[in-house]
């Protein structure tokens, strides 16, 4: 089973008892090499998410974080050593996350 297919069923089990919204914050860090552009697909369905670490996760791109322009929640994103992500990645989520105030990437 792949980490995406694993998350998958972890938001699905969290949804059926009515925790959809959980968790608040995810903290990647240490276990970004499984970070996939298909895995932030899957994240970007936890509308409540609002702090989230993806520091140097080298997988990935700009149409990962733009799955992720859809968390209005969310006010913090750690992006440091995220190679992949160009301006025009971080562009786009500053233009569409309303409630962030701490977007790193260097």
């Amino acid at each position: 089973m792949s980490s995406v297919e694993r998350l998958v069923r972890v938001r699905d089990g969290l949804r059926r008892v009515g925790l959809g919204a959980v968790p608040l914050e995810w903290d990647l860090h240490g276990s970004c090499d499984r970070v996939t552009d298909d895995w932030l697909a899957v994240v970007a369905t936890l509308p409540l998410l609002r702090v989230m670490n993806l520091w140097c996760c080298p997988l990935i791109t700009d149409a990962g974080v733009a799955h992720l322009s859809t968390l209005t929640q969310l006010q913090t994103l750690l992006l440091s050593c995220c190679r992949l992500i160009t301006d025009a990645g971080r562009s786009l989520l500053r233009s569409s996350l309303p409630k962030l105030t701490r977007l790193t990437w260097r």
